[in-house]
């Protein structure tokens, strides 16, 4: 029988666990020779910025898996960010979009905001756009790009219908030119 004044070492950190494994924390229910001895495996804590700690992860909610989530590096199941892109040589009045003419969602996931790079001004006419998905604008109002803007520059819209704004797979989206002409030329992302 074991003498129950001897320290008894149920959490060791050495040796130190296989490669891509860890050790089970141990703790005794009680000193006697009747112990029970429990094993928990710590769960796991996301990064907040300065780093997080190994265990089990979250439990996906039902529909996770459909929804193509993916467990974040912060600890929580997030949707896969999409980025839909369009590059316009002549932004023209009107759908004005590269073969093949609309742009078709690949798998499911969100978008957060739009971005634009100025690639060429035209000095006389504000560029005016808006981006459909099936048909419906994403955005509560169309944006615009200042006649004074500078080449090169990045813009960022924010102003989506709702943000996160879901996309499904196969959802289709077009950019319709509102205002505009032949000079302007831009590249616009919704990532």
């Amino acid at each position: 029988m074991p003498n129950p004044t001897t320290a008894v070492f149920l959490n060791k950190t050495t040796p130190a666990a296989p490669s891509g494994q860890q050790n089970i924390s141990f703790a005794s229910d009680n000193a006697s020779p009747q112990q029970s001895i429990t094993a928990s495996d710590p769960v796991m804590v996301g990064d907040a910025g300065s780093g997080g700690l190994a265990g089990n992860v979250p439990a996906p909610a039902a529909g996770d898996a459909a929804a193509d989530k993916f467990l974040k590096a912060d600890g929580s199941w997030q949707t896969p960010q999409m980025v839909i892109g369009f590059m316009i040589a002549a932004a023209t009045t009107g759908t004005a979009v590269t073969p093949p003419g609309r742009l078709i969602a690949p798998r499911s996931g969100s978008v957060r905001k739009c971005k634009v790079v100025v690639n060429t001004v035209d000095t006389g006419t504000v560029l005016t756009f808006r981006i459909k998905q099936n048909g419906t604008s994403v955005f509560t109002s169309d944006n615009s790009v200042a006649t004074s803007t500078t080449v090169g520059t990045i813009l960022t819209f924010t102003n989506l219908t709702s943000t996160p704004l879901p996309v499904s797979v196969d959802d289709v989206f077009t950019l319709d030119i509102t205002s505009g002409s032949a000079v302007w030329s831009v590249t616009i992302q919704l990532e």
